[in-house]
């Protein structure tokens, strides 16, 4: 649904689609989405010399389950909608 709804609204803007990112892109963007960093040297190269065709999935999959992508989270949303109570001021 999402798909489709970003190709219709692309579409009707005249706005041709961006390619897709390679292996190496991806791979610091979600980095970078979900735990907030990008990947270690090793972990890099990990999921570069991967030859599974889910391997992209399985990073998400991965991510997703570090207790970093909470604590990131968690910060992101305070740093939002946190309400200033007069403690720092």
């Amino acid at each position: 649904f999402i798909d489709r709804e970003i190709d219709r609204r692309l579409a009707d803007a005249k706005v041709p689609a961006s390619p897709a990112a390679d292996d190496g892109e991806f791979q610091r963007r979600v980095w970078l989405d979900v735990v907030g960093r990008i990947p270690a040297r090793a972990e890099a190269a990990a999921f570069l010399g991967g030859a599974t065709p889910d391997k992209r999935e399985r990073l998400i999959d991965t991510l997703l389950a570090r207790p970093e992508y909470g604590a990131y989270q968690a910060r992101l949303w305070r740093d939002r909608v946190a309400v200033a109570n007069g403690a720092n001021e």
